[in-house]
């Protein structure tokens, strides 16, 4: 059980250090005249400053984001043994609700004048296949909240919030990780852009 938190805390201390000490190597491999950027240089303090950043916080990121704040919603709605019958009732609601949804997402879409379809009217490269995953974690985190609700795991819009939160928390550390070897691996493409 401890092995888990101290090996991902072991690679978080890694990917820190690759971070903390990849500026000072491009720059030395820079400076012997190797054919890579240095992140030392104006442009390269630039892309380190503004670029690295916004290329780590990509959309893979915020969907990890949803995915554990999906997990946090249903473990709390989850959470407290409820009475079978009221169990029941929230899975039907829930059920109904995906139904209702999927409908929607139907008639949206498929509507010959879709603007959520590509410009050739396709859903390849269209605005609705881009973004499904983030709408479909956010329709996971909507029932989950509507399950909470009904069984009584979930009593107001504060609780929500923490359940929303919970599976953020949980998972910082490995949110962390994921931003780290996501922010190293963009210093590193950009120093070897001219290899």
């Amino acid at each position: 059980m401890r092995f888990r938190p101290l090996l991902l805390s072991r690679l978080i201390c890694v990917c820190l250090a690759i971070a903390i000490a990849l500026p000072f190597i491009s720059w030395l491999t820079w400076s012997f005249g190797l054919p890579v950027a240095s992140l030392f240089e104006p442009e390269g303090l630039l892309w380190l400053c503004v670029g690295s950043i916004s290329q780590s916080f990509n959309a893979y990121f915020f969907i990890c984001v949803m995915f554990s704040s999906a997990l946090g919603v249903w473990q709390r709605a989850l959470s407290h043994p409820t009475i079978a019958d009221i169990r029941r009732r929230a899975v039907i609601a829930c059920v109904l609700t995906a139904i209702f949804m999927l409908a929607v997402a139907s008639f949206a879409v498929f509507r010959p004048d879709s603007p959520l379809l590509s410009i050739n009217g396709t859903l390849a490269n269209s605005p609705f296949s881009r973004g499904f995953v983030p709408f479909f974690l956010l329709s996971v985190i909507e029932l989950g909240a509507l399950f909470g609700f009904i069984v009584g795991n979930i009593r107001s819009l504060d609780s929500l919030v923490d359940a929303i939160v919970h599976g953020v928390r949980k998972y910082a550390a490995w949110l962390l990780f994921f931003f780290l070897v996501s922010f190293d691996y963009s210093c590193i493409a950009y120093v070897l852009q001219d290899w």
